[in-house]
């Protein structure tokens, strides 16, 4: 190593600035090809009793997906289970959360919204957008926190293993099933705590598929994050910027189509802004969500004229009017359908962005 002291034990990091000279691919095949891997692999793995060469999932042999994936599987809940405080913490996230949106919009929400005064009808369909909007906010944010720190963190044994037998496609499939069953209850107590506290009418089943879909986006998108940073730390700095951007593309700040219409085209990219979508309308889909705008008179009239018999149309709106109207021929508004294939898709593209990252600096 160039400045190196003859005779001198190398420091950890000029050892690593060495081995990057090389690719990965160069080092494993030196290594397999080694004594090393003869003595400590290959003998003790012949010398174990029957079963123990495959309980890890990783022996040189064993290269069945589903194995990897049941020990790894395995492997992640036993973490979980050790890690107590941290999942416990992950645990209370939800009802945390749920209760503080209950204490913000409970009060406001408690009054059906089938009335024929339409302005405090219409402030309460504002406040039941901003509810849904941050449940959407935080299915997004456990999916992203649960996973931002998941690969960067064990990096070291990932390198590790995968220069031995493992396959991608049952490490990505185990983190999902590990982390996605965690949102699966942090989404199921928050829309209970939240539906029952702040009034929600929508169904529940219905809008707890879609948070539970957006969450999972969410571990996409946080493993996306974990698989590109170097660092834990560069992960979690990047974290509140991905997440920023989900609140102020969602939908729910401001409505999509009063953006510029570049941040619209750049909205149609956003996960939050499909969820939004499809939680306002399913709950928008109820009839005590929607209410009826009795004929008005004007207020003042031409000199000479005289009132209409008959007054201004009535009409129908629901709640989510605002932000999706369904005017103008309803272009600003889609089916609940669309947002949950939006999502679908915008998930699928994370997900194959995790493995081209994987792959790519299994090389570099």
């Amino acid at each position: 190593i160039p400045g190196l002291t003859p005779g001198a034990e190398p420091s950890p990091d000029e050892v690593l600035r060495g081995l990057k000279k090389q690719p990965v691919k160069h080092w494993t095949e030196k290594y397999v090809a080694s004594e090393f891997h003869r003595e400590y692999v290959v003998e003790r793995a012949s010398n174990l009793p029957p079963g123990d060469a495959t309980r890890t999932g990783f022996s040189k042999g064993n290269t069945a997906p589903l194995s990897q994936w049941t020990a790894l599987f395995k492997r992640g809940m036993a973490r979980k289970v050790k890690d107590r405080v941290n999942t416990v913490l992950l645990l209370a996230q939800a009802p945390v959360i749920g209760l503080l949106l209950v204490g913000v919009f409970g009060k406001q929400l408690q009054n059906p919204g089938n009335t024929d005064d339409f302005q405090p009808w219409s402030q309460m369909a504002r406040g039941v957008s901003s509810c849904v909007f941050q449940l959407v906010v935080a299915a997004l944010w456990f999916g992203c926190s649960n996973a931002v720190r998941e690969i960067v963190g064990e990096w070291a044994v990932y390198h590790r293993e995968r220069m031995v037998s493992l396959r991608l496609l049952p490490y990505v499939a185990f983190k999902f099933a590990v982390l996605g069953g965690l949102c699966l209850l942090q989404c199921a107590v928050l829309l209970g705590i939240v539906k029952w506290g702040c009034h929600l009418k929508g169904p529940f089943f219905a809008m707890y598929g879609v948070m539970v879909l957006m969450s999972l986006t969410g571990v996409a998108l946080g493993l996306v994050l974990s698989a590109a940073a170097r660092t834990q730390e560069i992960a979690m700095a990047l974290l509140p910027v991905v997440q920023l951007t989900m609140v102020v593309l969602g939908g729910g700040m401001q409505p999509v189509h009063k953006l510029h219409e570049s941040m619209q085209y750049a909205a149609y990219t956003i996960p939050s802004r499909w969820a939004f979508e499809s939680m306002i309308l399913l709950e928008a889909g109820s009839p005590e969500q929607k209410v009826w705008i009795p004929p008005r008179r004007p207020a003042v009239l031409p000199p000479g004229s005289t009132l209409p018999s008959a007054g201004l149309p009535t009409t129908d709106q629901d709640v989510a009017e605002y932000h999706f109207p369904a005017g103008e021929e309803g272009k600003h508004r889609g089916k609940v359908w669309h947002g949950v294939l939006a999502l679908s898709i915008l998930f699928t593209i994370l997900v194959a962005l995790i493995f081209g990252i994987l792959r790519f600096r299994d090389v570099h």
